[in-house]
């Protein structure tokens, strides 16, 4: 492909992302955020820990550090921090003894729920105040269609 063709794609990209960002996912975690007080008053790092570790289950704190983009030092430290809050717990791994697993505690649980049924709520009154079903239903094929095609780029730079 040409020069004025990435030059586009790498504009629609940014645009997306603004867009995305502006319009749906700001307001959705700010509504979020002030029904659920609680999640709402934690770092950004700390709810990125938790999301991650709802998404994906229990987790190293090697893989954590490379999730999030935080150093290990300062994953252990956000991890001290969540863990005294009551968030997660930490327990040996049967699998291999040299790592630490971190999980969801009941309370970790019970919080991130709290957030996503809140976050849905949201979502719903955006999109339904916003798009018909059919554009609902184009617009979630298109997001699923956009997630593929990320994470291809994301694995063909780990060759």
């Amino acid at each position: 492909m040409d020069k004025v063709f990435h030059d586009e794609l790498s504009h629609a990209i940014d645009m997306l992302t603004l867009r995305l960002s502006n319009e749906v996912i700001t307001p959705i975690q700010a509504y979020a955020n002030a029904i659920s007080s609680e999640f709402g008053s934690l770092r950004f790092a700390y709810k990125k820990v938790l999301s991650i570790l709802d998404n994906f289950g229990d987790t190293c704190v090697s893989d954590l550090a490379r999730q999030t983009g935080l150093s290990h030092t300062n994953m252990s430290s956000v991890l001290e921090e969540i863990e005294r809050l009551g968030y997660v717990e930490r327990k040996p791994n049967i699998n291999n003894r040299r790592y630490v697993l971190v999980v969801l505690s009941p309370k970790g649980k019970e919080i991130i729920k709290d957030y996503e049924d809140t976050a849905y709520i949201k979502a719903k009154e955006l999109f339904d105040d916003s798009l018909s079903e059919a554009e609902q239903r184009a617009f979630l094929n298109y997001a699923n269609e956009m997630i593929l095609l990320v994470e291809k780029i994301g694995a063909s730079q780990k060759h």
